[in-house]
């Protein structure tokens, strides 16, 4: 079940939103009873749909993926060079993914105005330790 939902969790911040489960003999929500947190997702998701259509019309027009490195925005900032387990999503969100069987992480903010993108507090940049069961994600205020 963690697995399922984690690698959902990602993949909900992700270009193209893909249940694989052609392996399953029944829905994995069903076999992990988890019915409920996936519509969650999925709803997050739908949400996420007219970002992705801005991303999508910035991608044509200059060539800018709605997924990125940190760095390729970020390219002053030194402590973004070697960070490859967040990403930048939709130019304003950055997504820092939690692997199976862990709860906590340490995240890095490049230098703005953040706020959880679920929560909408106030987030610092700079590094700092997140505890969580569900998916790290920081929306960049303007």
């Amino acid at each position: 079940k963690e697995e399922f939902l984690r690698r959902l969790q990602t993949n909900v911040f992700s270009v193209q939103c893909l249940i694989n489960a052609w392996y399953c003999e029944k829905f994995p929500w069903i076999d992990h009873d988890c019915s409920e947190e996936v519509k969650e997702l999925l709803r997050i998701r739908e949400h996420l749909i007219p970002m992705l259509k801005s991303a999508f019309d910035k991608y044509k027009n200059s060539g800018i993926p709605p997924v990125r490195a940190l760095v390729s925005d970020y390219t002053d900032d030194k402590n973004t060079y070697n960070i490859d387990d967040e990403y930048i999503f939709c130019d304003n969100l950055i997504v820092a993914p939690i692997s199976v069987g862990n709860t906590e992480r340490e995240v890095y903010l490049p230098d703005s105005k953040w706020v959880d993108y679920f929560t909408k507090e106030p987030v610092s940049s700079g590094y700092f330790t997140v505890k969580t069961d569900f998916i790290p994600v920081y929306e960049k205020v303007q």
